[in-house]
């Protein structure tokens, strides 16, 4: 691919981002300052190589999948936000609280005019502050547990004994700080139902922390392709879907365009604490990429920056 088709195949993407519209020779041999039939014969090079595409012979030129892949690639690295733009999320960020994670896909949303999908992982085990055990009859316990950063959790578990109160204010005590892999067994217990008793109650928090937010779902609809019934429910199925696939390592970006018919993904990957997250902007195919580049690596440039004190453990 030489310069000027380069340069012409960038043109004919943005002016179909812009508008919708298949895109005249015309348009853009006037922007290039080169004569009809110069781009009319860059224009058939590049549809030669599975760039363009023409609906019919009077009709104008319209990208395909392997165009907006091309083109999105061409505006790695991301650009970020202006700087005071920058000062102003961090701000925020910082007087977020625990609602950081859910106000960072709001941010994604708005700032983008797309869908987000924000998706969180614990990457250590939280520090436990405080952990309630309450005997319940019939061999079912109550187990409350409190992390550092507010984060609580709580699940009904049933053994085949009835604990005594004495049992479960020892079992109270051990289960309470950092907890590692093996603690705190790999001692002599008084009894063995101690022992079950323990085993029983970490199942509560020795998990890994998966949280999920959907924001700006709605903007889907504002968009041109909406009006095709299929394109919403592919949409919909992409943003309500729990996706299998691994994060965004912080600090990296991640396209995928057209991966899911007719649609685009922008996605960026951030550290904060002791979660790793990743925001992912959901658009058409003609996505205006530049822009949503821009939001989530700024984003994620912020979190990856900023230490957020609260919400989550954080070393």
């Amino acid at each position: 691919m030489t310069e000027r088709q380069r340069r012409i195949l960038s043109l004919l993407v943005e002016a179909y981002i812009a508008s919708g519209h298949p895109v005249a020779s015309g348009l853009l041999a006037q922007q290039l300052s080169v004569s009809p039939a110069t781009c009319r014969y860059d224009l058939a090079e590049l549809t030669e190589a599975g760039y363009v595409i023409k609906l019919h012979a009077s009709a104008g030129r319209l990208p395909t999948r392997n165009a907006f892949r091309y083109y999105a690639l061409s505006l790695l690295p991301p650009s970020l936000l202006p700087e005071e733009v920058l000062e102003r999320l961090a701000l925020i960020l910082e007087r977020a609280g625990q609602s950081w994670a859910k106000l960072v896909g709001q941010m994604a949303a708005n700032l983008s005019g797309y869908a987000t999908v924000l998706r969180l992982a614990r990457v250590k085990n939280p520090r436990l502050i405080q952990v309630h055990l309450s005997a319940l009859g019939g061999g079912r316990m109550l187990v409350v547990a409190i992390m550092e950063g507010g984060l609580v959790q709580n699940s009904l578990l049933e053994l085949d004994f009835d604990p005594s109160e004495s049992l479960l204010q020892q079992a109270e005590q051990l289960l309470r700080g950092p907890m590692e892999e093996e603690a705190p067994f790999g001692r002599p217990w008084d009894s063995s139902q101690l022992e079950t008793l323990l085993h029983a109650a970490q199942q509560v928090y020795q998990h890994q922390l998966h949280e999920r937010y959907l924001e700006g779902a709605r903007a889907v609809l504002s968009e041109p392709e909406a009006m095709n019934p299929e394109f919403l429910r592919r949409a919909f199925t992409l943003l309500e879907t729990p996706s299998k696939e691994p994060l965004t390592p912080p600090g990296n970006v991640n396209l995928r365009v057209g991966e899911t018919e007719g649609l685009s993904m922008v996605q960026a990957g951030f550290i904060q604490g002791g979660v790793q997250g990743e925001i992912s902007l959901v658009g058409p195919l003609r996505m205006r990429y530049k822009d949503a580049l821009s939001v989530a690596h700024s984003l994620s440039h912020t979190l990856n920056q900023e230490s957020i004190h609260a919400g989550y453990y954080a070393d």
